[in-house]
């Protein structure tokens, strides 16, 4: 999976502009976008392992051309 994926964690106190540029009103907030910053999906709350695999999946299938 993190052969797909790059991983990054906003902090909202330091960047209020990208949570605001991105809707992010809760945390956690995860979202999935293209290279270049196309959101394909985002779900609010936390998922457990197996939730958040399937939330990467879908990302994944969501994102094919």
């Amino acid at each position: 999976m993190s052969k797909h994926f790059v991983f990054v964690k906003i902090n909202g106190d330091h960047q209020p502009s990208v949570f605001k540029a991105y809707g992010v009103s809760a945390m956690p907030t995860i979202i999935f976008m293209k290279p270049d910053g196309t959101v394909i999906s985002q779900f609010l709350g936390y998922r457990d392992l197996r939730a958040y695999l399937g939330e990467m999946n879908k990302a994944l299938q969501m994102a094919k051309p």
